[in-house]
C-alpha cells in the first residue's frame, strides 16, 4: 500500500513539475497552467461522480472538462460544436471549440469523463501573399468576410497552398452556430468552393445528430457498447494515475520551434518509449511520432504544452486500458 501511495504521489508531482517546466515554451501564463491542473482535478471529480451514479456525462459536462483543461473561458469562445461518437465500442463526445487565435478538438469518454485525445492548432494569418499569386491575401480575406455579415478576422482561418500547380487560398469562417469552408483561386479570386456547415443544436446538454448515428445509417453500427465495468475501471485508472499506452502525433510547420519542442519532450523523457521523426521536404514540414507509457494526466499535460508552440500541431490517441 505504501508503494502504491508513493507511486501516486510521484505521478502527481511529476505532472505538476512538467507543466511548470514547459510553461516557458508557450505563450500561456503560470495562472493558465494552474487552470489546466485544476481542470484535470475537476474532470476527474465529474467522472467519478458520474461513474458512481451509473450515469453518462452530459454534453455540457464534456464541454466544461475540455474548456477547463484548455484554460479557455466561456467569454473567449467564438463557437462550440459537440457531437457524439463511438470508437472501439466506447461512447465519446467530440468537443470542438474555437477562439480568436486557436482551434481545439477534444475527445471525452461519455461515461468516465476521461480525455481520450487532444488536438490544437494555432491560427496564423501572418504569412505573405505567394509571389505567383495575382489575387492577394488581403483581397481574399476581404472577399470572404464580405460573404459572412458580422464576421471579422477573429472568425477567419486561411492559408495558401499549391494544388496541381495552382495557388489556392483555403480556409473557413467560424461563427457562433456554423462554419463556412472556402477555396479561392489565387490567380483571379474566383471562389472554387463555398460550403456551409450548421453545428448541431446544443440544448439542455443534448446534441443533434451524432457521428455514431451517421455511421450507423450508412454502414451499420459496429463494436461493443462500453460496459459499466469498463467505465468504472477507466475512472479508477485516471484517479490513481495508472499508466496507459499513448501515441502522440506532432506536425511541425516552423523549424525554429524544434528546439522548444525537444525541450518539452526531454522534460517528459522518462515516459517516452520511443520516437520517430520524418521530414516532409515537399510540404516543408516535419512529422514526429512519440510513443508514451504514462498516466493520462501526464500525457495530456505534454500534449497541451506542445499545442501552445507556434506552428506546431499535436494530437494524442490513448489505448483503452
Amino acid at each position: 500500500m505504501k508503494k502504491k501511495n508513493l507511486a501516486i504521489l510521484l505521478a502527481l508531482t511529476l505532472t505538476a513539475s512538467a507543466l511548470t517546466a514547459c510553461a516557458a515554451s508557450g505563450p500561456q501564463s503560470s495562472a493558465q497552467s494552474q487552470t489546466a491542473q485544476a481542470a484535470e482535478t475537476s474532470g476527474a471529480q465529474t467522472a467519478s461522480q458520474s461513474a458512481q451514479a451509473g450515469t453518462s456525462l452530459s454534453a455540457d459536462d464534456a464541454k466544461s472538462i475540455a474548456l477547463e483543461h484548455a484554460g479557455v473561458t466561456q467569454d473567449a469562445l467564438i463557437a462550440v460544436k459537440i457531437t457524439e461518437d463511438r470508437d472501439d465500442g466506447m461512447e465519446l463526445y467530440d468537443v470542438d471549440f474555437y477562439t480568436a487565435d486557436r482551434d481545439y478538438e477534444y475527445e471525452i469518454a461519455k461515461t468516465s469523463g476521461q480525455i481520450m485525445s487532444i488536438d490544437t492548432k494555432i491560427k496564423d494569418l501572418s504569412w505573405d501573399t505567394p509571389s505567383s499569386a495575382s489575387f492577394t491575401k488581403e483581397q481574399a480575406m476581404k472577399a470572404v468576410l464580405e460573404k459572412v455579415p458580422g464576421a471579422t478576422q477573429d472568425n477567419l482561418r486561411m492559408e495558401a497552398e499549391r494544388d496541381d500547380g495552382r495557388i489556392l487560398y483555403d480556409g473557413e469562417v467560424v461563427v457562433s452556430d456554423r462554419k463556412y469552408e472556402f477555396e479561392i483561386d489565387a490567380a483571379d479570386g474566383t471562389f472554387l468552393e463555398w460550403n456551409e456547415q450548421v453545428f448541431p443544436a446544443q440544448a439542455g446538454g443534448q446534441t443533434g445528430q451524432t457521428a455514431a448515428d451517421s455511421q450507423s445509417a450508412s454502414s451499420g453500427a459496429s463494436g461493443e457498447s462500453q460496459t459499466p465495468e469498463n467505465a468504472a475501471l477507466q475512472t479508477a485508472m485516471a484517479d490513481v494515475g495508472i499508466s496507459r499506452d499513448a501515441v502522440l502525433s506532432v506536425i511541425v510547420e516552423k523549424r525554429e520551434e524544434a528546439e522548444k519542442l525537444n525541450a518539452c519532450l526531454s522534460e517528459f523523457g522518462e515516459y517516452i518509449v520511443g520516437r520517430m521523426g520524418i521530414p516532409y521536404r515537399e510540404k516543408h514540414v516535419s512529422v514526429l511520432c512519440v510513443v508514451m507509457d504514462a498516466p493520462a494526466p501526464v500525457v495530456n499535460a505534454l500534449t497541451g504544452r506542445i499545442g501552445q508552440l507556434d506552428g506546431v500541431t499535436a494530437k494524442t490517441l490513448f489505448s483503452k486500458f
